[in-house]
């Protein structure tokens, strides 16, 4: 049977205007702390994962089409006038959205609020790393005894569903509550909210596993996290694993960070095999952090081979996603393995992680 969706508008003024509910975990959601990283929220309905600040509080009342709703207490009491949300558009009759209708709906809500709103022409953004557009609203909150108030929204589509995420405030202080929601969207990720969650307390570090991959262990290998995608390789084809690794870099050679690191990966794959060929090097994020990403393909003892890695080095200490599989499996698996880097965090970095574990003298993770 077709669903029938109501406005955006009609669901999401209700639950907005509720924001003198107690906070409490929002149903279907898992929130847990992240020491100084901020508070983790997950929603397995939506399909996706923040990071949010202190200060902020997940208010009950959200439905299948407001799937985070944080609101900011105001220090005098009264009613809380600033908030955060991630909105959700599905589709309609099986036909996604169009991002315009999505931001003329966020609009419409606005003027309920502000009458005299009007809207930015939107700019290109990113959200969850996906192509979205930004826009900023502005006019007088006739509930807050017309302040001047901006709502800004970034907008993309995702599947067949429009999401959106949503910052609004009195522009008195509202650059403090916009460095937030920087943060939020910063931290927004798609399909976090399947699969397992790798937290290893020992070095300090999270990930998001693939739904459907297994972890498993590789003879000899170092990685603190070994993983088997869903689907074997054909016969006489290179097995796919996908690995994190912490592996310490020796003194004097942490100068040189990720680029030399990866040069001394290059060389070594080079004296193994010297038919290996470069086909990607280039700059890369590790959980956000600046990086270096190489990837290599060649042929060990006949059997044909991609390895694809990204390295963060921090210190002394080098930071890894590592994919080894078949040359034609490498494009199919490239946008899971992408999705564990953009993933990656550290949870505490104030705290002294253990000892990495010894780097093989060649510095091949494989």
């Amino acid at each position: 049977m077709t669903r029938t969706v109501p406005p955006l508008l009609r669901r999401l003024l209700p639950v907005l205007m509720a924001a003198w509910a107690v906070p409490c975990a929002l149903p279907g959601a898992d929130a847990e702390g992240g020491g100084g990283t901020g508070t983790s929220f997950t929603s397995k309905a939506g399909d996706f994962s923040v990071r949010y600040p202190a200060g902020w509080d997940v208010i009950d009342g959200p439905n299948d089409t407001i799937l985070l709703l944080l609101m900011q207490q105001p220090k005098a009491g009264g009613v809380p006038t600033r908030s955060m949300a991630v909105v959700i558009h599905p589709a309609e009759d099986g036909k996604a959205p169009a991002v315009r209708d999505v931001e003329q709906e966020l609009l419409g809500f606005f003027k309920a609020i502000a009458p005299d709103a009007t809207a930015s022409d939107p700019q290109p953004a990113k959200l969850g790393g996906e192509p979205a557009e930004r826009i900023t609203f502005r006019g007088h909150d006739k509930q807050n005894t017309g302040a001047d108030t901006r709502s800004v929204a970034i907008v993309c589509l995702h599947g067949k569903a429009g999401y959106a995420l949503t910052c609004e405030g009195p522009v008195e202080g509202f650059e403090a509550e916009l460095s937030d929601f920087e943060k939020v969207a910063q931290s927004f990720q798609f399909g976090a909210g399947t699969g397992d969650v790798f937290d290893d307390a020992a070095h300090h570090i999270r990930v998001h596993c693939p739904a459907g991959w297994r972890r498993t262990d590789v003879p000899g290998q170092a990685a603190v996290l070994a993983l088997l995608p869903p689907t074997a390789a054909a016969p006489g084809k290179q097995e796919a694993v996908v690995m994190v690794d912490v592996a310490e870099i020796q003194p004097g050679l942490e100068k040189g960070g990720a680029a030399a690191y990866l040069q001394r990966v290059r060389a070594a794959a080079v004296q193994l095999d010297p038919t290996v060929r470069v086909t990607e090097s280039a700059d890369a994020t590790l959980g956000r952090r600046p990086a270096k990403r190489l990837v290599l393909t060649g042929k060990r003892s006949g059997v044909a081979y991609t390895r694809a890695m990204t390295v963060c080095v921090q210190g002394r200490t080098a930071y890894s996603v590592f994919c080894g599989c078949d040359p034609d499996d490498y494009e199919k698996l490239r946008p899971a393995v992408q999705a564990m880097a953009d993933s990656f965090e550290w949870t505490d970095s104030d705290a002294p992680a253990a000892a990495p574990k010894e780097q093989k003298k060649d510095d091949l993770p494989f």
